[in-house]
């Protein structure tokens, strides 16, 4: 059994091991163990509770977790690892002092003295790098005093979350970006190429690709972890990570929006040149065959084709009855009656005013437009009146007679006569232009039923043009909205 005092006395005995052993052990520690710095952010990402420009948008579970796994993906990528070393690596280079907030004067020291100098001639300097390497511009300074000295450009997309060095010029910083991009990429065996592949806990694309993302249970956001032994360093790669796959995501979903846009652009211009195409050749046609409306027009033509046929008939029909009529007369007129109408004199004012009949008759049934034709037309019936008063004049002279022959005097006899005469040859007079009327009716009318098969050949490529003109707008329109949502989300 051990007593109280032989626990005393071991003690005693061991006392230095027991104080030596504990402080060695925790010395050991702290210089084998270095400091950790863990920094955390959160995205919302908007894809699924976002604001949308498309209306009646619908989502599915799996299309959802497709984005979420599309967006880890970049983020996770050793594209975007790349190139926020780079921003990384040239923001610390434009540096002239060390700034906590960016970067620690331990790393600030180990990287001016790790840096070759031909990698530092790629470094673009400005006016304000160098009134803050003079002192002009404290490098610890509150951010408000900062932002109040230089103003951050609204519309640079690698610092939207306003989180790096604003001290720092934008221009000169893309341009050092590029200088050292281009610099990496000329062999495998440059500076910048192995900071990059190799184990540098600060630059290179394994620690950088030690981001941790995961999305938060069933929400739109994506929460971004990352540690390293420099505070500046731990937060400044966070923020670059952010800022970084945001532009490539964006980029990555805009550059095939923006193949679509483009291609139902072509298409809807290719659409709309044949639809002008076609309504130009609608156009030529109608001018060529002087089509105002089609349907009206070849229905008008039918009617007046059907009109002046039926007109003909009639005035053929007449034309018997007249001739019968003055058949008879002729025959009650005695010889000297007969030899007499048939006298030099009045053969040829009979002959000139069935002429001038003829001409009024053709007059009257195309229409008088114009005053001139007007005039003419009444200068045709005065000529007409006056050979009639003349005729009239000279058979009172040649007959004066009132003795009837059979119950009929010769001189009513012979005005009968005339009068049929008269009538008669205005009748063959309409029935001849009637005639001319009918074959212009009937060659018009041919003309319009081949024309009409070639119209609505036309009209029907004309509807198959517009279809195909809407459609791809609607493609367009629709295509220029996803682009719209790209950039709300």
């Amino acid at each position: 059994m051990i007593k109280p005092g032989d626990i005393i006395r071991l003690i005693k005995k061991h006392i230095l091991l027991l104080i030596l052993i504990p402080a060695l052990l925790g010395t050991a520690v702290s210089f084998m163990t270095t400091q950790v710095y863990e920094s955390k952010t959160v995205l919302y990402t908007g894809m699924t509770s976002g604001t949308n420009v498309q209306i009646d948008q619908s989502f599915n579970v799996f299309t959802t977790n497709a984005s979420f796994d599309n967006l880890i993906s970049i983020i996770q990528s050793r594209e975007t690892s790349q190139e926020v070393a780079i921003r990384l690596l040239a923001q610390h280079l434009m540096m002239f002092r060390p700034d906590p907030r960016y970067l620690s004067a331990k790393s600030f020291e180990e990287l001016k003295a790790r840096v070759p100098a031909d990698v530092r001639k790629l470094v673009v300097t400005d006016s304000r790098l160098a009134a803050l390497k003079t002192g002009e511009v404290p490098a610890r300074q509150d951010s408000l005093a900062i932002d109040t000295a230089f103003s951050f450009l609204e519309n640079d997309n690698h610092n939207t979350l306003h989180l790096q060095p604003p001290y720092l010029d934008r221009q000169a910083y893309e341009q050092t970006v590029n200088n050292l991009t281009e610099y990496l990429a000329r062999n495998d065996t440059n500076f910048i190429y192995r900071l990059l592949n190799n184990s540098d806990p600060h630059y290179s694309i394994a620690a950088i690709s030690a981001v941790n993302v995961k999305r938060i249970g069933s929400s739109d956001l994506i929460e971004l972890k990352y540690t390293s032994d420099d505070p500046g360093i731990c937060q400044q790669t966070l923020v670059l990570v952010t800022e970084s796959c945001m532009k490539n995501y964006r980029e990555t979903k805009e550059s095939r929006t923006d193949a679509v846009v483009k291609y139902f652009e072509v298409k809807t211009r290719q659409a709309y040149d044949r639809l002008t195409r076609a309504e130009s050749q609608l156009q030529a046609f109608n001018q060529e065959h002087n089509i105002i409306d089609y349907a009206d027009q070849s229905k008008a033509a039918a009617g007046a084709k059907a009109s002046i046929a039926n007109e003909l008939q009639n005035k053929r029909i007449k034309l018997i009855g007249i001739e019968s009529t003055v058949g008879q007369l002729q025959e009650k007129l005695n010889s000297q009656q007969k030899a007499q109408l048939t006298s030099t004199n009045l053969l040829e004012k009979r002959n000139l005013l069935a002429d001038i009949n003829a001409r009024i008759a053709t007059a009257e049934s195309q229409g008088t437009p114009d005053e001139a034709s007007r005039q003419e037309l009444a200068h045709l019936k005065d000529q007409a009146r006056q050979l009639n008063e003349e005729i009239g004049d000279a058979v009172n002279e040649l007959y004066n007679i009132n003795s009837a022959t059979q119950g009929m005097s010769s001189s009513n006899l012979l005005n009968s006569y005339l009068a049929g005469v008269k009538e008669l040859q205005e009748t063959k007079a309409s029935i001849a232009l009637l005639e001319s009327r009918l074959r212009e009716s009937q060659r018009e009318y041919k003309a319009y039923e081949p024309a009409g098969v070639d119209l609505k050949r036309i009209e029907r490529e004309i509807t198959i043009a517009e279809q195909e003109y809407m459609e791809m707008l609607r493609g367009l329109n629709l295509a220029k909205l996803k682009v719209q949502d790209i950039a709300l989300s």
